[in-house]
């Protein structure tokens, strides 16, 4: 095992959620990759990344959500720079490249420090490892999923009046109810039913042109 190269940041004094931090630094690991693989001759086998920051592996495995454009962005840069498959859980108590934010005593830093030689699982088999391949559950208020917007538009109905063809109340009154009468019988018959007896009287009821009226009215505060 040797050691290659690393990078570090502090949190910007803007401030950013700790989601939005763990992912800009999946997006350094992602780079990182991408400058050995261009720097080095040797071949690579097999690359893993290893982060404590479930919400990370959460975004990258989802392939149903959209998320926010923000977190889109960084993680359509991490999926260009790596497979989602080398991505791996390791316990924050282990994840030894949180040592360079933490303050550590100067006299920490030996040449066989976890810094330097990796986490002492690294040396056992993979199938000790403490990872999980499995889509960690996140609450789903730590996600920044992109919201969605609900249009309505509305179109003119076919009911529509035109008021300026009438002269009188009376005769565009009688002329809806007629209207209104056929409408209904049409819709009767294309659910195959019979309308009521009423509705296929040859002469206007009270119950249509009360009907009428209250369209009438309607129409005329649209």
């Amino acid at each position: 095992m040797s050691f290659v190269i690393s990078k570090t940041r502090l949190a910007p004094i803007k401030g950013l959620t700790v989601p939005r931090l763990e992912l800009q630094a999946a997006v350094m690991a992602s780079r990182l990759k991408s400058k050995i693989f261009e720097e080095i001759d040797l071949e690579i086998d097999e690359t893993y990344f290893w982060s404590d920051s479930k919400i990370i592996l959460h975004y990258l495995s989802n392939t149903q959500r959209r998320f926010s454009t923000y977190v889109s962005h960084r993680v359509a840069e991490i999926v260009s720079n790596s497979d989602v498959k080398e991505w791996y859980h390791i316990p924050g108590k282990m994840n030894v490249a949180d040592d360079c934010t933490r303050g550590k005593e100067i006299q920490d830093w030996t040449p066989y420090c976890c810094w330097i030689i990796g986490p002492e699982f690294l040396m056992l088999h993979e199938a000790e490892w403490p990872s999980t391949k499995e889509v960690p559950v996140i609450d789903e208020t730590e996600l920044e999923i992109k919201g969605s917007v609900l249009a309505v538009v509305t179109t003119p109905s076919i009911d529509m009046v035109q008021w300026e063809n009438y002269s009188s109340w009376r005769k565009l009154h009688r002329l809806y109810a007629w209207w209104m009468r056929y409408k209904c019988i049409l819709r009767c018959r294309a659910k195959k039913i019979s309308p009521l007896p009423e509705r296929q009287a040859m002469v206007l009821s009270t119950a249509d042109l009360e009907e009428a009226s209250m369209a009438l009215c309607k129409q005329a505060q649209v």
